[in-house]
């Protein structure tokens, strides 16, 4: 016997059925669940097993149920959103630590809410507050220099907090590295390898603290080793691919 196509009220979400808005209770009693597993799939999908997790999830979209995210923040004070100031996007590392962020965020039933301020910081603190305005529960900092102003807007706020790619001995949580040792360890690298006069193409200096820290490596490194780094083979760029490209060709035809 063929089977039969289902009715087309069966194949679209029911978010609203005989004017009554589908609740939790409509996907917990489609899913077989409690009430309570529907809401820790949503909010804490960790704290389930996979095939729990999916069945629930595959019963709100089958009702096309969303979650009342404003009147769940209002009862447990918190919204489940994380903030990230990220300097720029275009030709960094950036996007790359945004992606596993909210990756990461996403699996502990979070949301990654995004701001750019311009790369000179000027900015950060209003478009901080903004992300404050929207009762964030933390703060991702992306790059290495922050205003003043941010770090005490935090403070007052005792928002928790962490600076990613941050320098040691920064203020707060950080995970970063050392980047004038590592641009040391590069110099030396070269010295071992036979190689006496070397060039240096990186960020602009005046407004990048992490470029302005590789080239003090640098700068220590050669001088130990006794190395030629001229005037004429040190360039400084904006970031991109396109841009390191260019520099490139400039100092070869040096």
């Amino acid at each position: 016997m063929p089977r039969r196509r289902p009715p087309e009220s069966a194949m679209v979400p029911h978010a609203v059925e005989g004017g009554r808005a589908m609740s939790l209770a409509d996907v917990a009693a489609l899913a077989g669940v409690s009430p309570g597993t529907v809401s820790r799939a949503l909010s804490r999908p960790t704290m389930l097993s996979a095939e729990t997790r999916e069945r629930v999830l595959a019963a709100a979209e089958r009702l096309g149920y969303v979650a009342n995210g404003a009147a769940r923040a209002l009862a447990m004070r918190r919204t489940r959103t994380v903030g990230a100031l990220v300097p720029r996007f275009g030709g960094s590392s950036f996007p790359t630590m945004i992606q596993a962020l909210e990756a990461t965020l996403g699996e502990q039933g979070y949301t990654l809410l995004l701001a750019a301020p311009e790369h000179t910081r000027a900015h950060e603190p209003a478009i901080l507050r903004r992300l404050l305005e929207r009762g964030v529960d933390a703060v991702a900092l992306l790059g290495s220099e922050h205003p003043p102003q941010t770090l005490a807007l935090l403070a007052a706020h005792r928002l928790p907090f962490v600076m990613m790619w941050g320098a040691p001995g920064a203020a707060g949580d950080c995970i970063g590295f050392d980047e004038q040792a590592a641009a040391a360890l590069v110099v030396d690298h070269l010295a071992d390898l036979g190689h006496r006069s070397l060039g240096f193409i990186g960020g602009r200096m005046a407004h990048n603290e992490r470029a302005r820290r590789r080239f003090n490596g640098l700068l220590e490194a050669v001088a130990r080793r006794g190395l030629q780094l001229a005037e004429a083979a040190c360039i400084e760029t904006d970031y991109g691919f396109r841009e390191g490209f260019e520099a490139m060709q400039a100092l070869l035809a040096r």
